[in-house]
């Protein structure tokens, strides 16, 4: 085989092709360079997909980061509303406390003046005047009267019907029954308390 090509070579270069040589010799050749260039090429991909990889790695770390941040951020959120529903929810247990039983010791304080009061219309004693012996009692309904109404809002619908119930009751000239007069405060004040527990819940939790 080797004579052979040798003669092939010894021809081509006698008739003066120098090409030949160059084409016998570049089928080695080709494989070398392709072989470099296959080489290279692998480097270049490799690089290519540490670089894709890195990229993508990156991008869930700042994705993983930011759902974290914000579920923080949320929690947090919650934790605070929660905080200041639970501070809220406190002040307004307390002032319903406080005003339940001002409600509960003015109303029988109430029902003793009023009956007091129509004793005394009916009476024929022209000597005594109002409110006489009940004086203790007309004194107490109006100071818890008054620490009712500082706890009220007149500007609030449901506080503003409570006030008007209250004054209701307190008129002692009216020809209805003083217990019906009193149901229709109880009315009022479970629904302003109602109201109040209401707006707490829809300012701070949204509820």
């Amino acid at each position: 085989m080797l004579i052979i090509v040798q003669s092939l070579i010894g021809q081509a270069v006698s008739a003066g092709h120098d090409t030949v040589v160059v084409v016998l010799a570049s089928p080695i050749t080709s494989r070398i360079e392709w072989s470099a260039i296959i080489a290279a090429l692998a480097i270049v991909v490799g690089a290519i997909m540490q670089l894709i990889t890195l990229r993508y790695t990156q991008r869930n770390a700042q994705d993983s980061i930011s759902a974290a941040r914000d579920q923080t951020r949320d929690t947090l959120s919650m934790s605070r509303a929660g905080t200041r529903a639970n501070i809220a929810s406190e002040h307004l247990r307390q002032l319903i406390e406080d005003l339940t039983r001002d409600l509960s010791e003015y109303l029988s304080n109430s029902y003793f003046i009023d009956t007091g009061y129509r004793v005394f219309k009916s009476s024929t004693d022209t000597a005594k005047n109002w409110p006489g012996e009940h004086w203790e009692y007309v004194k107490k309904e109006d100071l818890l009267y008054n620490k009712i109404r500082l706890r009220l809002n007149p500007a609030d619908e449901h506080d503003e019907v409570l006030i008007a119930q209250l004054e209701a009751l307190r008129d002692l000239d009216s020809a209805e029954e003083w217990i019906r007069r009193r149901d229709r405060v109880i009315q009022a004040a479970q629904s302003s308390f109602g109201a109040r527990w209401q707006s707490i819940m829809q300012k701070e939790l949204g509820i």
